[in-house]
């Protein structure tokens, strides 16, 4: 999507604009906050939010010749496009009208589509700006009840440290963030890291990740969490909408649902015993090396 530009031309495009590094700095963790916490967000309200938020800092003129800078910039994990370069016939617009998008969304037109779709109408979760641009780090999370509850069993049902601990609750929200409103336990996920559960731990688990995950802020939910947003949408769909309908709108997620994870759980592969990639090696000489 994004023509070549080498690095050192984009240090130059950037030291032309009218602005000083400090305030390139600021918008450019802006930008990377709005992808992380919104995955899309059109020109318009992404300034709006920045010029809520620094009411002096950027004119409209200074902001748009920053986004002609870093929207050419293929070290940013989003892209900003008009709606001429997303769909075939999508008109161009004005340069407010333009989206950044999270890359992920770009590899697959059916995601991208099923984002917009859920978005469509949501209000925007804008935090102060403090807590708002902690979002323009990769792995920050909002430090909950759930989000504590589900390092405490990493740590005492698991038995990890808490680094380990935390990097496992940063992981299952990473996965919840780009699930598109379907919840999914990423057990596979955590035995490709060679963690396994027993089926009590399972159990207990499902109920912290359903939890954890109705209470996460959600790119498809402009970021606001499932639990806020049935509280924000539903009162006016109450009387048209199933459970199942409301469940789908705010993408909240029920455990009775997510049982079936629990009946084929990896297991842990003895080292001397078969790979199961079928190369005809032991697991400790293939995959088990990795």
């Amino acid at each position: 999507m994004k023509g070549y530009i080498n690095i050192d031309s984009y240090d130059k495009m950037y030291d032309k604009l009218d602005l000083s590094k400090e305030q390139i700095k600021l918008l450019d963790s802006y930008f990377s906050a709005f992808s992380n916490l919104y995955n899309i967000i059109t020109m318009e309200k992404a300034y709006s939010i920045i010029k809520s938020q620094n009411p002096d800092e950027f004119t409209e003129e200074n902001f748009l010749a920053f986004v002609d800078v870093v929207r050419h910039d293929e070290s940013k994990w989003y892209s900003i496009l008009g709606d001429d370069e997303l769909f075939e016939d999508g008109n161009a617009g004005k340069p407010m009208q333009r989206k950044l998008i999270g890359e992920w969304l770009l590899e697959d037109d059916e995601d991208l589509e099923t984002m917009l779709f859920m978005q469509k109408g949501k209000p925007y979760y804008v935090p102060e700006k403090e807590e708002f641009l902690k979002y323009a780090d990769d792995f920050y999370y909002e430090e909950t009840p759930q989000t504590k509850a589900v390092f405490d069993f990493f740590v005492n049902e698991m038995g990890m440290d808490k680094k380990m601990a935390d990097d496992m609750v940063c992981e299952a929200i990473s996965t919840m963030c780009i699930s598109l409103g379907e919840a999914e336990v990423p057990f596979d996920d955590f035995a490709r890291m060679k963690i396994y559960f027993t089926k009590e731990q399972a159990e207990k688990f499902l109920k912290l990740f359903v939890d954890l995950y109705n209470n996460t802020r959600h790119p498809f939910n402009r970021g606001y969490t499932p639990c806020e947003m049935q509280k924000r949408v539903l009162p006016f769909a109450d009387s048209i909408l199933t459970d199942e309908e409301k469940a789908i709108v705010n993408g909240f997620a029920f455990a009775e649902n997510l049982l079936d994870s629990l009946d084929n759980l990896p297991q842990k592969i003895s080292r001397n015993a078969p790979c199961p990639c079928g190369s005809g090696k032991t697991y400790k000489r293939c995959c088990g090396k990795k």
